[in-house]
């Protein structure tokens, strides 16, 4: 499978890097939290143009989050971290068709074996449908 991310600030330029994308990816990851003026119009045009499935890379802002799984997002991806267990229960809740994705960051050295395992049974805890 294909994940191709979009970190675009600029919603035009958004909406031509996912049409470009969806040629080869199977999912779109999208930043929607770094769009620039992300109005209920350019959510609008994002989805007029969706032909794969989409996954939201969130910061855990719920009224942010459900903005933009209203419109029927297939995946979310929320830190291990930074997430409030509260906002998991409220996206199971509210969106019971959107998967979640929980992850973990560790930009100076991979965890070792063990680690990795706790990591995983943390973020399955939580409520992890998919652990990355």
């Amino acid at each position: 499978m294909i994940c191709v991310p979009l970190n675009i600030k600029d919603c035009n330029k958004l909406i031509s890097s996912i049409v470009e994308s969806q040629v080869h990816a199977d999912i779109v990851e999208v930043y929607f939290d770094s769009i620039e003026n992300l109005s209920d119009e350019n959510l609008k045009k994002i989805f007029e143009i969706k032909k794969k499935s989409f996954l939201y890379k969130s910061v855990s802002d719920y009224e942010q989050i459900e903005k933009v799984l209203k419109h029927r997002v297939e995946f979310i991806d929320l830190d291990l971290k930074s997430t409030a267990p509260s906002i998991i229960s409220k996206i199971k809740s509210n969106f019971p068709n959107t998967k979640i994705i929980i992850s973990h960051h560790d930009f100076e050295k991979t965890p070792s074996n063990n680690q990795l395992k706790e990591l995983s049974q943390e973020m399955l805890e939580k409520g992890a449908e998919l652990i990355k």
